[in-house]
């Protein structure tokens, strides 16, 4: 049973002038007590900060910098809209002036106590598998072994066929019926027949490797259009296919599916940038950047550490070791986590973080036998971050709050179903995949510190995603299949 009042004052990553980046500066919802970027008062000797909740009533503490985490009064605030004033203080206790003033909505951390799951983990992963294969842009593959120029988001090759791929390899092995094991693997094939015939030429800097957008639908999304004509290829989205092939490779045995993965890490290798990353967004006729940010480049690591642990191909630990360091020496310790989609365009730092890269971190850290104390804390801080900015745990119960701290974020929150997680802050809204992924991602946290209370977590966003399963079936098959764009 999870704690009915759970200590959430110890802050995440807390910044400091000069020493720590204050990576919350956008930030407009918390579980751990922050700690903002304020300014010093000119001849103050303390602080003041009072923070206001939905409640009306006001908490107070003093501290000798502006930036002070939360922490003294924070398990006192309850949920809703919250606004904190911080003042500057004479020696005499008296104000001089005021550092700045933050609002944002405090959300609660995990107590509820979970229910028992309603049905059996493997059969609800298969009923999503199933409606998945018998969605109609799915089975539109065994008809002309084409994507379905009805499905818009056939617009993203990578990301959706790749994903078709692995999904119709997996219900190849998990569907009951031999006939549905068949169909479905010719739909995995046929797709990633597919996304082969579409990768850049030889002459390309990213030879090889499938496209991030395509024009082969009858409406394709409003960005697709503008990105085919200028050459975008976002890099990331490249590994989608990559492990597609793998899948239908392990399940086919077919050599020309391990030759394409191959032929995408020797890309990776050869377009490999000096500091140890990749661009996000890179012209494909050029191999140069478009716009400045840069890959976080985990899934080329777990793509790395594949080829070298499932097929004995270690040429590319090289490689993935200077993608590591990389990792290491910027958002492990800037905690830079900005959102890598292929459908919204790069911002400026920190402006619309998300969850999924740092979670990525954190497995990587925790799945190294190797791994120190100091590595284990840092996935675990990792972990609380994502919790922190992206878990909604109970439902929202100060909803004109919630939207009066977020006017500029998704304004639904009170038909959510939680438990549930936020994609990204433009995209502030609970996303299937993204609550899968934190399910499969929480729980290497069972081997950190803390694992016990977190790893009880696990089982929540699971729980919830199979209940809804039960309760409106349509609506969340139409979910699980919508997942394969997001």
């Amino acid at each position: 049973m999870a704690d009915a009042n759970p200590d959430t004052s110890q802050p995440v990553r807390p910044g400091e002038p000069e020493v720590r980046a204050f990576w919350n500066t956008h930030a407009l919802r918390f579980i751990y007590a922050p700690a903002f970027d304020l300014p010093a008062v000119k001849g103050a000797a303390s602080y003041r900060f009072a923070i206001r909740s939905h409640d009306e009533l006001t908490h107070t503490f003093d501290a000798p910098k502006p930036w002070a985490a939360l922490t003294p009064v924070w398990n006192e605030v309850g949920e809703g809209y919250t606004k904190l004033t911080v003042d500057g203080l004479d020696a005499a206790g008296n104000k001089i002036g005021t550092s700045g003033e933050r609002v944002f909505y405090r959300s609660p951390g995990f107590s509820e106590q979970i229910d028992s799951a309603p049905a059996a983990y493997h059969d609800a992963g298969r009923s999503a598998l199933r409606a998945i294969f018998e969605a109609p842009h799915v089975q539109y593959w065994l008809k002309d072994a084409k994507p379905d120029p009805s499905y818009a988001r056939y617009c993203y090759p990578n990301k959706v066929i790749g994903a078709v791929v692995r999904a119709m390899t997996a219900y190849s092995i998990a569907a009951e019926s031999e006939k549905d094991r068949a169909s479905a693997l010719e739909i995995a094939r046929r797709a990633a027949d597919y996304l082969l015939s579409l990768r850049l030429p030889a002459n390309s800097p990213y030879a090889n490797v499938p496209p991030t957008y395509a024009l082969d639908v009858a409406s394709p999304t409003r960005v697709t259009l503008p990105r085919v004509k200028d050459h975008w290829l976002m890099v990331p989205s490249v590994i989608d296919s990559s492990l597609g092939f793998l899948d239908l490779y392990d399940a086919t045995h077919d050599a020309k599916y391990l030759d394409a993965a191959k032929a995408i890490a020797d890309t990776f290798v050869k377009t490999q940038e000096s500091d140890g990353t990749w661009p996000l967004m890179a012209n494909d006729q050029t191999g140069k950047a478009i716009e400045n940010q840069r890959l976080v480049p985990t899934w080329v690591i777990f793509f790395f550490d594949r080829l070298d642990r499932q097929y004995h191909l270690p040429a590319y630990q090289a490689a993935r070791a200077r993608a590591w360091s990389w990792i290491v020496e910027h958002p492990l310790k800037n905690y830079q986590w900005d959102a890598q989609f292929e459908d919204v365009k790069p911002r400026e730092p920190y402006v619309n973080l998300a969850r999924e890269q740092a979670c990525d971190v954190a497995n990587l850290l925790l799945s190294n036998p190797q791994r120190t104390s100091d590595e284990i804390a840092q996935a675990e801080e990792l972990l609380r971050f994502a919790e922190d900015q992206f878990v909604v745990w109970t439902p929202v119960q100060d909803v004109a709050g919630w939207k009066k701290a977020m006017p500029n974020r998704r304004k639904n929150c009170e038909v959510w179903m939680t438990p549930c997680v936020l994609e990204q802050y433009v995209c502030y809204d609970p996303v299937a995949s993204e609550s899968s992924r934190s399910h499969a991602q929480a729980g290497v946290s069972r081997e950190g510190a803390g694992a016990g209370q977190r790893y009880a977590r696990r089982p929540g966003v699971a729980r919830e995603r199979i209940r809804r399963q039960r309760r409106n079936p349509d609506v969340e098959h139409e979910a699980q299949a919508d997942q394969l764009a997001k």
